[in-house]
This record gives structure tokens, C-alpha cells and sequence, in this order.
């Protein structure tokens, strides 16, 4: 479910605003992270990478 929040944020994030970068990195960085240690415990995507090779946040 996403909310007005969620929208809003997003909006600024398109916008390419850096405090909103990093409020989306704030609220969904351990789902994201989780997430991608799901996929990457399948056996086509092994190879060698780590969650932080696909997110990274400057």
C-alpha cells in the first residue's frame, strides 16, 4: 500500500533531491537489502555479488 508520504516522496526523489534520496534510503534500505539477499540465494544469480553491489547510495 503506498501512501501520500510514499507518493510525495517519490515525486522528490524524480526531482533528484538528495534529502529525499537519502529519507528513501533511510525507510527502505533494510527491505531492499533483504530483498535482494532473496534473490540473489537462487542458484542463477550466485555468481559472486553481495547485496551492496546492487545498492549503493552515494
Amino acid at each position: 500500500m503506498t501512501t501520500e508520504s510514499d507518493r510525495l516522496l517519490i515525486n522528490r526523489v524524480r526531482k533528484n533531491d538528495q534529502s529525499a534520496w537519502a529519507e528513501l534510503d533511510k525507510r527502505y534500505r533494510g527491505r531492499l537489502t533483504a530483498y535482494v539477499r532473496r534473490r540473489l540465494q537462487g542458484p542463477r544469480l550466485r555468481g559472486g555479488r553481495g547485496a551492496g553491489d546492487v545498492h549503493r547510495v552515494q
